[in-house]
């Protein structure tokens, strides 16, 4: 992440605001994984196994700390933690790349439970980023996500309906 705040540092204009928003995303990625360790404590710990039958469980407990150390509530902060056990559990390579900075937490937030759909965003996003145009190209994203055998016929398609729509946009106006 130090690296990313050193490229931010010394940038201006445009590329200043892409640079701080990957320090933004790789900084929100790490305060998720932190929150999930401080639950994982929780766990760990003497005689947590009793806790689920006190008022306030573990996952309680973690909320209510974490809500009160940084000013939200303690719903808030058990959406948080859910997110972050999710990327950690279940979508551990999109996890990496949120922790890289490439993608933000909206992105990751917003697909929730259906992972499909955030393959999906997040494949539009990164074939934007990247001006992915070719099937080479295009593997090479699906290798980052974790997705190296998935079929890259669609995404081509998505490609090139990306190609014309923005062909439609940028075409001068005919009378």
């Amino acid at each position: 992440m130090f690296d990313l705040l050193d490229t931010a540092t010394g940038t201006s204009g445009a590329v200043a605001t892409l640079a701080w928003a990957r320090v933004e995303n790789a900084a929100c990625a790490r305060r998720l994984a932190g929150m999930v360790a401080l639950l994982d404590a929780l766990y760990a710990a003497s005689g947590s196994a009793n806790r689920d039958q006190w008022y306030l469980d573990n996952w309680g407990a973690a909320s209510a700390e974490i809500g009160a150390t940084q000013q939200m509530t303690s719903g808030l902060a058990s959406h948080l933690l859910l997110i972050g056990t999710a990327l950690r559990d279940r979508l551990p390579k999109v996890s990496a790349v949120f922790a890289d900075g490439l993608i933000g937490y909206r992105l990751v937030a917003n697909s929730g439970a259906d992972s499909a759909g955030l393959v999906e965003t997040l494949m539009k996003q990164q074939i934007a980023f990247f001006r992915v145009t070719t099937a080479l190209e295009c593997r090479l994203v699906l290798q980052r996500v974790g997705l190296g055998k998935a079929d890259v016929a669609p995404l081509m398609q998505l490609i090139d309906a990306m190609r014309a729509d923005l062909a439609q946009r940028t075409s001068p106006l005919t009378a």
